[in-house]
């Protein structure tokens, strides 16, 4: 196995689901990633609720953070 690709599975805190490659790969998937102080946040759209934002396994997060993508998930029209 890669050691390039193994260094995720170490790391229990945001690890995979935090990677600039995880980020990459969901773009290639035509989803919509946002990407505020190192966090990486995906922006889903369901027709009974609108758009919201998602941040998958974020460890390393603090108030400056939040409210940052917060104001970002706005400009999305994100309501939670």
């Amino acid at each position: 196995m890669n050691t390039k690709n193994t260094k995720y599975i170490k790391q229990p805190e945001g690890g995979l689901l935090q990677s600039h490659e995880w980020a990459e790969l969901l773009r290639a998937e035509r989803k919509d990633v946002i990407n505020i102080f190192d966090v990486h946040c995906i922006m889903h759209k369901l027709s009974f609720v609108g758009a919201y934002a998602y941040i998958p396994r974020a460890c390393d997060i603090d108030e400056k953070k939040i409210d940052a993508l917060i104001q970002k998930a706005k400009s999305y029209n994100a309501g939670w």
